[in-house]
C-alpha cells in the first residue's frame, strides 16, 4: 500500500510552520465512529476557528489507505490541550512534560505539536474501534511504505 498525498492548503489548519525536532509519534481516534478519511481531511480543511485547529500528518481509513495531509517537515495541530491533568494539575501529564520536555512545560508559549508527527485511525464506532486494515496500516503489519515512515523518526525518539 502506498501513501495517497492530500496536501491540505488551508493556512489555519497547515500553518507551514517547520517542525524542529521528532520526539514522538502520537496515534489518535477522531471521537467520530464510521467517519472516513474524506470527511476528516474536509474537516481539517474547512475548518475556520482559530479557537479550535484541528490537523494530522497522516490519517488511516478503515481500508487501511493512508493519506498524508501535512508533510513531515511542518508542525500539524494534534496534541494541544487546555485541559488540566488531574493528577499534576499541570496543562500535560507528568509523562508528557517528561517526554516532551519545554514543549510540554509551558503550554503558553509552545506545544508537542512542534515535535510529534500526528497519525489520526478511523474508526468503526464511537467507541474507539479500529478495522483490521486500519491496524495493520498504521505498522502493525508489513506494510513497508507506512513502516518507512515510521522508521524516519524513530532514530529520533
Amino acid at each position: 500500500m502506498r501513501i495517497v498525498e492530500s496536501l491540505l492548503t488551508n493556512e489555519l489548519t497547515r500553518p507551514k510552520r517547520a517542525l524542529t525536532t521528532v520526539k514522538g509519534i502520537v496515534f489518535h481516534w477522531n471521537g467520530i465512529g464510521g467517519m472516513r478519511v474524506s470527511r476528516v481531511r474536509d474537516e481539517y480543511e474547512r475548518n475556520d476557528r482559530r479557537d479550535h485547529l484541528e490537523s494530522a500528518h497522516y490519517i488511516v481509513d478503515l481500508d487501511g489507505g493512508i493519506y498524508q495531509c501535512i508533510p513531515d517537515n511542518e508542525i500539524a495541530y494534534h496534541v494541544g490541550s487546555k485541559q488540566r491533568d488531574p493528577e499534576s494539575g499541570k496543562i500535560y501529564t507528568d509523562y508528557a512534560r517528561t517526554k516532551f520536555g519545554s514543549y510540554a512545560e509551558r503550554p503558553e508559549l509552545s506545544s508537542p505539536n512542534e515535535c510529534t508527527i500526528g497519525i489520526v485511525m478511523c474508526t468503526t464506532d464511537n467507541d474507539g474501534n479500529f478495522t483490521e486494515e486500519t491496524l495493520r496500516s498504521h505498522g502493525v503489519s508489513k506494510n513497508y511504505s507506512f513502516k518507512k515512515v515510521l522508521q524516519r523518526h524513530i532514530r529520533n525518539i
